[in-house]
């Protein structure tokens, strides 16, 4: 993913509209692309800071959002290595039910 992709991707990685695929590259990106992070950052803290204002004063707590942020960040990772593990755990589900069906056929025929 280049900077112009990360740029159109940080409404959606906002609200949650990111596929997986394109979620996964936009993190490798902002990983590694200070300047794309520092928008991501910028965008966040806007975007929340008027959810902020929304609220009713008298409900508002302090929200150290650069905090907020990282934690967000650090949720989406988990939830890619989840996802990640989980489709290679099915990869090996698929595997050894393949290989049950195997050793059943040759354990049928061995008996023709």
């Amino acid at each position: 993913m280049n900077c112009q992709e990360a740029q159109a991707c940080i409404q959606p990685f906002l609200s949650h509209q990111l596929d997986v695929g394109k979620l996964d590259a936009y993190m490798k990106h902002i990983r590694s692309c200070p300047s794309c992070k520092e928008d991501l950052e910028i965008h966040y803290m806007v975007l929340v800071g008027l959810k902020l204002l929304d609220e009713d004063p008298s409900s508002r707590e302090e929200t150290d959002l650069s905090a907020s942020l990282r934690e967000e960040l650090e949720e989406t990772e988990l939830y890619l290595k989840l996802r990640k593990g989980l489709a290679s755990a099915r990869g090996l589900l698929y595997l050894a039910a393949s290989a049950a069906l195997i050793v059943c056929a040759l354990f049928a025929f061995s008996f023709l």
